[in-house]
């Protein structure tokens, strides 16, 4: 182990929440673990600076992954998020989905490495179909089959990149 952990996950996050500065934050490979991402959510909701988090590699498990669904529903300010190599589940793309119904500013996603399979997938495809803003959305490893394949390649073809 080691990183910031949870603890330190909840003190940056409450740094965070005021925050009039910082624009981009790297927590990757720091396993702050579903209470640190939950807290870095809350923090979303009201900051409105920061534009670029990377939580990749932080065993954010599905509490973490709903509560980031949960603040991109209403910050208005974030255009790329890295929750890659979390191995979340497809509950990680369906709260993602969910939120991207709401939010109109996140340009660049990466959820690879999540195990999201056809159900999360298929969430995505439906979302992302009237999400305005997305350019580049990456989804390697995450046992997504043919048909599910097909239809993300449909839905991002001519509009943004996308990385199965």
């Amino acid at each position: 182990c080691g990183g910031i952990g949870g603890d330190g996950a909840k003190a940056m996050a409450k740094a965070l929440r005021d925050n009039e500065v910082l624009t981009e934050l790297d927590l990757s490979l720091n396993y702050i673990g579903p209470e640190g991402a939950t807290a870095i959510a809350k923090a979303l909701r009201f900051n409105q600076v920061l534009s670029h988090l990377n939580l990749r590699n932080n065993k954010i498990g599905t509490e973490g992954s709903e509560a980031i669904g949960q603040a991109l529903m209403v910050n208005n300010v974030l255009t790329t998020l890295d929750l890659s190599y979390n191995f979340v589940g497809p509950q990680l793309g369906i709260a993602i989905a969910e939120a991207l119904k709401a939010n109109t500013t996140l340009l660049r996603l990466d959820v690879g490495a999540n195990d999201i399979g056809d159900v999360g997938a298929t969430a995505m495809v439906k979302a992302i179909r009237i999400h305005p803003a997305l350019t580049c959305l990456r989804l390697p490893y995450n046992n997504i089959n043919g048909d599910v394949k097909q239809a993300l390649q449909a839905v991002a073809r001519h509009r943004f990149q996308v990385q199965i």
